[in-house]
């Protein structure tokens, strides 16, 4: 639907999280975001959220020190509710990159939400190249809830939905900071609008809802290999429809030269034995393996 939407060439898409369920589909929309100039976001709206907000100026701004753990609890399946909270150990920490990931799921049942089959529990740990240890625990212990708590050199922070609560060396004691400001899904779509006017850079562009499909494919992964699963080296989308222009008038001329080496001996062609051809390919599977 996403990649229909952007063949129209909008001035923006808002695309519901999670943002595919596969890889090759993130980088599927991705590419056709690009290729249309259109906007691309994803609704991760709690990037909005005033305490998140509060929590991530306050970690930029050294309230804790360096962040050396961050733990979450969620519900209701990896790619729907739990979702939100790797993103928002990224959006916190300023969006670090994952990597490597180790993780293990339990479906016994036939649970289901949105038509995606979800897990009746899981575990996810990330390594951040922050140097930050993330780890999400789905359904394993209560409660659930959309935050967390971050462990750092000189502080604990807490946060959820409606506050934030800071312990440090210059607190001395629970401090409790109260968060106030717009509705997140209305920020959400305001900051559309200026991103579009080309005031701002939205919070919810689509490589971050990217990077949390990928923790989570990387965790079914580790799951799978019994191991952890590391991340490859980040691709650059900005260079596939140039290049897949190129390349396919590359091997036109590559077919070209074998056509004439082998009706007209007697002209000279390049050796085409001794120049490596590029293949691209994508299997939809995790970027992290």
């Amino acid at each position: 639907m996403t990649i229909a939407a952007c063949a129209r060439k909008p001035r923006a898409v808002l695309c519901e999280k999670p943002m595919a369920t596969s890889l090759g589909d993130c980088d599927a929309m991705l590419i056709a975001a690009q290729r249309n100039r259109v906007k691309l976001a994803i609704a991760h709206q709690r990037r909005f959220n005033p305490a998140w907000t509060v929590a991530k100026e306050l970690v930029t701004a050294g309230a804790i020190g360096e962040v050396r753990q961050v733990n979450a609890r969620g519900g209701q399946g990896l790619l729907n509710d739990c979702s939100h909270l790797l993103d928002m150990m990224r959006y916190v920490m300023g969006d670090p990159q994952a990597v490597w990931v180790m993780g293990n799921v339990e479906r016994k049942t036939e649970r289901f939400e949105r038509d995606i089959p979800i897990e009746d529990r899981s575990l996810c740990v990330v390594q951040f190249d922050n140097g930050a240890i993330g780890q999400l625990l789905q359904e394993l212990a209560g409660p659930n809830y959309q935050g967390g708590v971050f462990y750092g050199a000189e502080g604990i922070l807490e946060l959820d939905e409606r506050k934030v609560r800071l312990l440090n060396t210059q607190t001395g004691t629970w401090e409790e900071r109260p968060a106030e400001g717009e509705d997140a899904s209305v920020g959400q779509q305001r900051e559309i609008v200026e991103w579009i006017e080309g005031r701002v850079e939205h919070r919810g562009q689509a490589e971050n809802g990217r990077a949390a499909v990928e923790i989570i494919m990387a965790t079914y992964e580790s799951a799978r290999l019994h191991s952890r699963s590391f991340r490859r080296a980040r691709r650059d989308l900005a260079w596939i429809v140039p290049f897949c222009w190129w390349l396919n008038l590359g091997f036109r001329r590559i077919i070209s030269l074998e056509y004439v080496a082998r009706n007209a001996p007697g002209v000279k062609t390049p050796d085409l034995s001794t120049r490596p051809l590029l293949c691209v390919r994508d299997r939809g599977r995790p970027a992290l393996d």
